[in-house]
């Protein structure tokens, strides 16, 4: 029936823009800890990568600085992509929606 048509868009919609709300909270946290870490690097001075391994003792050392500035790049990159990913998943939420109101709009 139409009421139940109705309905089922209806539920439709609401778990699409919880999806959205969800996915929006997802990018401000991360986006927030990229922020964190680019509010970092500048306040402590932004010491190139070079000079943090130049900074080594010995052959032991510069082996476990270049492995903490390949864990923060990999972090920096993972954030990124997780950004990106999650930005792309609520366009394709958005126009899913568009979608169910437009067939709802056609059924009524």
């Amino acid at each position: 029936t139409l009421s139940s048509l109705i309905m089922e868009y209806t539920e439709l919609t609401r778990a699409k823009e919880k999806e959205i709300d969800e996915l929006n909270a997802r990018i401000d946290k991360n986006f927030n800890l990229f922020k964190e870490r680019l509010v970092f690097a500048q306040e402590s001075g932004n010491i190139s990568y070079i000079d943090f391994i130049l900074g080594s003792a010995d052959l032991s050392d510069i082996i476990s600085r270049a492995e903490v500035i390949d864990d923060m790049l990999e972090y920096d990159r993972k954030i990124i992509e997780e950004l990106i990913s999650d930005r792309a998943e609520v366009e394709k939420a958005k126009e899913e929606i568009m979608k169910i109101a437009i067939e709802k709009e056609f059924n009524q």
